[in-house]
């Protein structure tokens, strides 16, 4: 199923339901390549997507998703993702959530995150930089003890170990009912398959994925993380209390903070035309 290209990239699965992720996935390559010395990301599809030329001209490869799409009847599409093991075109690959944007080079990271075979993020910050502590939107972490990984920016390295991974997620997938009724209790248990549920699960069960350093960290833009007053938090639109600029040469500031680590904005209104205009023009000159 593999075909090796590189050493190393980034991997992002972009199958487009109400939300357009293929054109998220086109500004989160063109993030990649303004500001990585390893730009290459590779995007996963469905199978008989119409990919634009100009998009095909960033991304590194493009890849249909293999044997049954199994995300066909959902709304999130997180079903196919525990194939990124089997399609990544990469040797070291770090897999990113498509609505992430990157500000700054991560090149230091690589050799870090190579002494390991799988390493999931477990540490998100806000944009004022500070460690986001609330469990708002991870009670099933504290309830079940869980590692509080991120599936948003997942590194793993084609080896037995992180092949033993997403087999073992591939078969949470297959039957997370079972797994979830097994393992969590019934209060905080996930009603559908929650991608940073299955591979947290994963990573409990085998060890070794989850490991507390600097790095890889990144910036989650979900209201309750951001340490607001409850009113404002309340309100799931980050961007009526945050504004946004991003200047000609693409320093993103959100509030009056600039914006040093990858950026997951979430909110899928962040990405205007105009914003994607800004990354267009800078590559082009």
């Amino acid at each position: 199923m593999r075909d090796i290209k590189r050493p190393r990239g980034f991997l992002t699965f972009a199958q487009n339901a109400k939300d357009d992720y293929l054109r998220m996935a086109y500004a989160l390559a063109l993030s990649l390549k303004a500001t990585q010395t390893e730009p290459y990301l590779a995007v996963a599809v469905t199978p008989g997507t119409e990919v634009p030329d100009h998009y095909r001209q960033v991304f590194d490869m493009v890849i249909d998703i293999p044997w049954l799409d199994e995300a066909k009847e959902s709304g999130w599409k997180l079903e196919n993702e525990w194939k990124a093991y089997h399609i990544t075109p990469y040797v070291e690959t770090i897999k990113l959530d498509a609505d992430m944007l990157f500000t700054t080079d991560i090149a230091d990271w690589w050799p870090l995150l190579g002494m390991r075979d799988v390493w999931g993020c477990d540490m998100v910050e806000t944009y004022r930089g500070e460690v986001a502590s609330s469990d708002f939107y991870r009670q099933c972490f504290t309830a079940n003890q869980l590692p509080n990984l991120y599936s948003s920016f997942l590194y793993f390295k084609i080896s037995d170990f992180a092949q033993e991974f997403f087999e073992l997620s591939e078969m949470i997938f297959h039957d997370w009912e079972r797994f979830f009724a097994e393992f969590l209790e019934p209060v905080t248990r996930p009603s559908y398959v929650s991608t940073d549920v299955a591979y947290a699960l994963a990573a409990k069960i085998l060890g070794d994925c989850v490991h507390p350093s600097l790095v890889p960290r990144f910036v989650h833009m979900k209201s309750r993380l951001q340490h607001w007053p409850d009113l404002i938090a309340e309100d799931e639109d980050w961007m009526r209390h945050a504004p946004v600029t991003l200047t000609d040469d693409l320093i993103l500031k959100i509030g009056r903070y600039r914006q040093y680590l990858p950026v997951h904005y979430h909110l899928k209104s962040f990405l205007t035309d105009e914003l994607l205009a800004r990354y267009e023009r800078h590559l082009a000159s």
